[in-house]
């Protein structure tokens, strides 16, 4: 594989489009209320933590579930919901 390195392209804009295109299927895909790794996650860590969501899509209802006992900050090239 080689590097991507073309200076003509825009491979920040690449990837966003291209997350932009997945966000419909992304939301519906993680759209339940069914996430066992948040379980994982939040006997993990006190009540008033930060959590840092890289990659948070819409960020429902993950975010909001986490934001009932956490300081969530989101974060997504992706501008779509």
């Amino acid at each position: 594989m080689r590097p991507a390195n073309n200076p003509c392209t825009d491979y920040r804009a690449l990837v966003r489009m291209s997350y932009d295109q997945l966000a419909p299927a992304y939301a519906e895909a993680r759209g339940g209320t069914d996430h066992p790794e948040l379980e994982w996650l939040q006997s993990r860590l006190d009540d008033g933590s930060s959590v840092l969501d890289i990659g948070c899509g819409a960020g429902v209802p993950i975010t909001r579930s986490l934001a009932k006992r956490f300081a969530v900050t989101g974060a997504d090239v992706s501008r779509r919901e």
